[in-house]
């Protein structure tokens, strides 16, 4: 007796010497361990070159005699599969050696069909039975004594009126009694020598049944084909139907060089100046501005010192404005100082970011929020009373960095007094913050005192 065991997928063969030329003599026992095979219809199968043996086991893993298994001398490929209707398991070949025999004189069994020879003797064998039914229906082997049809003679509304009409019936002789649908069908028994009432052939018609559910397919980018349905029930298991990647196509004929194309749209330029220009649209896309306006660069030395260029506009007109925008004396109106604030976003596209409420009072260390992501710099604008009561206004241009803290001061020198406000702007965490103000007596290294009122920052400008 073969005895295999297994576990899982793996495998294990436990038998005595097999001698090869046996008949009806090889039985076999699988023994399952775990609960990965409960449920399923397993088969061991034996493999040699063409030929097959597939050997179903029966509910306790075992087969017998009846598999009529014939192993030849050599090496067989032992393995076993199993099915549960969905499910399919395997598990790794082993090799069974079946040694040569003592049997040399008598004769030997005829060598199992292979696969192939196997299914074609089974459709043979099939087709020669179909062929002999045929021949015996032909023949009129089958046939038997024609029946007799059902028919219902006719209608009657009542049973009185069926007795009074039908008054000599035959054996089997059927009519419908009542006046609608469905009618009780009497049949005429001629032992008991009475109409016997059947009841209606047709049953009632039913309630019209619920609507059924609509699957919905779906696939998704990776080739998982699922479904959904209106009607609450279970979907179909989620299936992947995506194939395997195709090969990579070959290479398409070269393209038109941009230039040749440039040619035959109208270009009239040489090749050397649409090149150059080709180049130069990186650096184009990178200085076009969000408004749309396209500005035009010029080298440096290229123009005189006295030439007029948009920055020296923004220049001169962020000087004239930014008295009106600090200015805390009461020399100039409020409508003033808004004017000047529209001009100065329209000349040097600023944006107003933060203005202080109470310019006229001190300005202790705290933090604003400002949030200067979008712009290439801030500008910081202050006021600056020096000692003599007279005041001083002015403005910081800070770049905006890209991570980190950007550090920078306000003030300025004021009767040989040095004012500062330390001043810290994060893009990160969009704020500007402002230390104390301190008054330094020469130089920012040396022992200060402090005075918030000494510089006061007013207003705080993007720049882009």
């Amino acid at each position: 007796m073969l005895e295999c065991y297994v576990s899982g997928q793996s495998l294990k063969l436990y038998t005595p010497v097999i001698a090869a030329d046996s008949l009806h003599y090889l039985t076999g026992l699988v023994h399952f361990s775990g609960s990965d095979w409960d449920g399923h219809s397993a088969w061991l199968h034996f493999r040699r070159g063409e030929t097959v043996y597939d050997v179903a086991l029966d509910e306790s893993g075992a087969f017998g005699e009846e598999a009529e298994l014939t192993l030849t001398a050599g090496e067989w490929e032992l393995y076993l599969t199993g099915s549960d209707g969905e499910d399919r398991l395997t598990t790794v070949p082993l090799q069974l050696t079946v040694k040569a025999s003592g049997l040399v004189d008598a004769p030997l069994h005829p060598m199992p069909l292979s696969v192939a020879e196997q299914i074609d003797s089974k459709a043979t064998n099939a087709l020669a039975f179909a062929a002999a039914v045929k021949a015996a229906a032909e023949a009129g082997d089958f046939d038997g004594e024609d029946g007799k049809s059902f028919v219902i003679g006719g209608f009657y509304d009542t049973y009185a009126e069926l007795t009074a009409a039908v008054s000599d019936p035959a054996p089997g002789e059927a009519y419908g009694v009542g006046t609608t649908i469905p009618y009780d069908i009497y049949i005429w028994d001629e032992i008991n020598l009475t109409w016997k009432n059947n009841g209606p052939i047709q049953g009632a018609r039913g309630e019209t049944g619920a609507a059924g559910a609509t699957f919905t397919p779906s696939v998704d980018t990776n080739g998982n084909l699922s479904w959904t349905n209106n009607g609450g029930l279970e979907n179909p298991v989620t299936r992947n139907i995506k194939g395997p990647t195709g090969a990579t196509g070959p290479a398409g004929a070269d393209g038109q060089s941009p230039y040749s194309a440039a040619v035959e749209n109208g270009y009239t330029g040489t090749e050397a100046t649409f090149n150059a220009a080709l180049a130069a649209v990186p650096y184009h896309n990178a200085r076009h501005l969000p408004e749309g306006a396209d500005p035009i660069t010029v080298q440096t030395g290229n123009l005189a010192n006295g030439a007029v260029t948009l920055e020296k506009m923004a220049a001169a007109a962020k000087a004239a404005f930014v008295a009106y925008d600090t200015d805390q004396s009461g020399n100039t109106s409020a409508a003033q100082k808004a004017q000047g604030r529209k001009n100065i976003d329209a000349a040097s596209k600023a944006y107003l970011l933060w203005q202080n409420a109470s310019p006229g009072s001190s300005f202790a260390a705290q933090n604003i929020s400002v949030d200067p992501r979008g712009y290439a710099c801030i500008d910081v604008f202050f006021c600056q009373w020096i000692d003599s009561g007279g005041k001083v206004d002015g403005y910081v241009r800070v770049p905006v960095p890209a991570s980190g803290t950007q550090y920078f001061s306000l003030g300025a020198v004021a009767n040989a007094n040095t004012v500062r406000h330390w001043c810290s702007l994060s893009a990160s965490s969009a704020r500007i913050h402002f230390d104390d103000c301190t008054i330094y007596p020469t130089y920012c290294n040396q022992t200060g005192r402090t005075n918030n009122e000494m510089c006061v920052p007013v207003r705080v400008y993007g720049i882009k």
